[in-house]
């Protein structure tokens, strides 16, 4: 009885750790995500004015903490859907991103994800 128990605990264990390895694996965003399209370097200096003409699904800007990001190709892949980001493409979206889950912000994956969409500092 207590082998078939460990075995039985042991299986639940390894379901659970593929289960939240795939969900993981299915909500990060892959290479082929990233912008390959930016003309900016991340230490380029942008202002608020040339992020707001980036206001578009096809051509989407954001500010978050005083920095720029081109999410446009991000917006499919949001694990909580493009239309939580749209309607802050070409503004400061730093209180969304903040607010996410109840104010409790973005998880550290999260934060390092947006990293690879870093375009520039906000003047």
């Amino acid at each position: 009885m207590k082998k078939e128990l460990i075995i039985s605990i042991s299986i639940t264990v390894l379901l659970v750790a593929g289960v939240l390895f795939w969900n993981r694996q299915q909500t990060q965003p892959t290479p082929t995500t990233t912008n390959q399209t930016n003309t900016q370097t991340p230490s380029e200096s942008i202002t608020r004015a040339a992020v707001a003409k980036h206001n578009l699904t096809s051509d989407c800007w954001i500010i978050i903490n005083n920095a720029a990001y081109d999410v446009t190709s991000y917006l499919t892949d949001h694990p909580g859907g493009s239309e939580t980001i749209i309607p802050t493409c070409g503004t400061d979206a730093t209180e969304n991103y903040d607010a996410i889950k109840s104010g409790r912000g973005h998880s550290t994956a999260a934060d390092m994800d947006l990293t690879s969409f870093l375009i520039g500092t906000i003047q």
